[in-house]
């Protein structure tokens, strides 16, 4: 009787071992979830050919967000599924030093709290919370693809184009996050984007993208653009709003003049607007 004591001792302090160290490696290398993340170049590449948005999922060995979407998020076999069909899945890997920086100074983030999405020039659009529930994701994400600015060619595309059709260059400069959201929540009016495809030719910048801050400089007036440079000096990542200049929308003639220059506020009637830079008088 001792003996199977004994032996039912051992047994149980073997399974609680295992289950001890299974849960230690759980901890300490938690499972990435069901997606197959590329790196963000190969992602890059497969978004101009296929036409998707990027999805840039920042994560850390040890961030308590990342071990929540990868088990509720990026394990949901739906939410898999939905990712696959509408866009290209890239990881950064936020414990490799060069690859946080970069996720900082390109995307606003440095920690795994959010996940990027990306159009297929490289530029963070817009992002989603890691710590949502898989549905609440997914909706969220879905509401994403809609946006206007995965359609807006790139500001020297768009200025060609503009050329060629005779019509003027509109172009959203936005300052975060929060402003593209706003912008393109407003361009789902569809009689407002059909008004603007009609007159012309549209595109976005965004004053965290180094190059197009180097463009959009020239557009600005010197205290403008110092107020921009305080703005990105001063910022506290992908929150950062609080000391942004507002958003402006740019009206550029065929000859790369400034004609007009709007500053987009939530209540801004944006066509009433541009219907009077157009028919101001020279």
């Amino acid at each position: 009787m001792q003996q199977n004591t004994n032996q039912y001792a051992r047994y149980l302090s073997i399974a609680f071992g295992i289950i001890l160290i299974s849960a230690i490696i759980m901890y300490f290398f938690p499972q990435p979830g069901d997606v197959k993340w590329l790196t963000l170049n190969k992602a890059l590449e497969q978004s101009v050919t296929q036409n998707k948005p990027v999805l840039l999922y920042p994560y850390q060995k040890l961030a308590s967000k990342n071990k929540i979407a990868n088990k509720a998020i990026y394990s949901n076999d739906t939410v898999v599924k939905f990712i696959y069909d509408n866009f290209i899945p890239a990881g950064i890997n936020l414990d490799n030093k060069a690859d946080a920086e970069s996720a900082k100074s390109k995307y606003l983030v440095g920690n795994g709290n959010y996940s990027i999405v990306l159009d297929k020039y490289g530029r963070g659009i817009a992002f989603l919370d890691n710590s949502w529930s898989a549905g609440v994701f997914r909706e969220f994400a879905k509401e994403l693809l809609k946006y206007n600015y995965f359609k807006f060619d790139d500001f020297e595309v768009a200025k060609s184009n503009a050329v060629i059709t005779g019509k003027k260059l509109l172009v959203f400069v936005t300052n975060n996050y929060f402003q593209n959201i706003s912008i393109n929540e407003k361009l789902k009016n569809e009689k407002l984007m059909t008004y603007i495809n009609e007159k012309f030719i549209p595109s976005a910048m965004m004053t965290y993208v180094k190059g197009d801050l180097e463009l959009i400089k020239l557009y600005f007036d010197e205290e403008e653009t110092l107020r921009i440079d305080f703005s990105m000096n001063t910022g506290t990542g992908i929150n950062q709003f609080t000391t942004d200049p507002a958003s402006t929308v740019l009206v550029i003639n065929s000859d790369d003049s400034l004609m007009g220059k709007i500053e987009l506020e939530q209540d801004t009637d944006l066509k009433k607007e541009l219907e009077k830079i157009l028919n101001k008088k020279e």
